[in-house]
């Protein structure tokens, strides 16, 4: 089934992508030992992509567990069909799972600002991409809160922005 979606006609959108996610606990695991492959259950990955001010759903693709892309390489492939569809990506929004060399490379050429939360175990070693070296090193310098306001991530923004302005008017 392929969904039919309207594509916005603003100029430059910011967007962010997300995936569905499964977290097992250990019976899931326990269930396998005990019984073998077979019993392990796999489960639809949905990874959409969409306008954030708006709140509109750009594209959408689902596949079996272990048998799709990474969430990044679908990202990837998104903003790439986005672009040939005359679609301008000004921002692009994602978890830390997307947080790949490989994407923040694409983002540096096609010059696409990101806000994607880096990882803690983050390294800012020379090796990979340049882009997600220097994120990471502004990501571990300012910390979650300082970063999540200057980059706008997630709604948690706004209330700190509020709360910001609120505190500076009371001295």
């Amino acid at each position: 089934m392929v969904p039919e979606i309207k594509l916005p006609t603003d100029k430059d959108l910011e967007v962010a992508t997300d995936g569905s996610g499964l977290k097992t606990n250990n019976a899931g695991e326990y269930r396998v030992f005990k019984y073998g492959e077979k019993t392990k259950k796999k489960h639809l990955v949905v990874v959409i992509i969409a306008e954030i001010k708006q709140k509109k759903l750009l594209k959408v693709e689902a596949h079996i567990e272990s048998e799709g892309e990474s969430e990044p390489k679908i990202a990837e492939k998104h903003l790439e069909e986005l672009k040939k569809d005359g679609v301008n990506v000004k921002k692009f929004y994602g978890d830390g799972a997307f947080d790949t060399n490989a994407l923040f490379e694409y983002l540096e050429e096609s010059k696409i600002e990101s806000a994607i939360k880096i990882r803690k175990n983050a390294s800012t070693c020379c090796r990979g991409s340049k882009r997600r070296r220097e994120e990471a090193r502004e990501y571990l310098r300012l910390g979650y809160d300082k970063w999540s306001i200057e980059k706008r991530y997630g709604m948690r923004w706004v209330v700190l922005k509020r709360s910001l302005a609120c505190q500076k008017r009371s001295f």
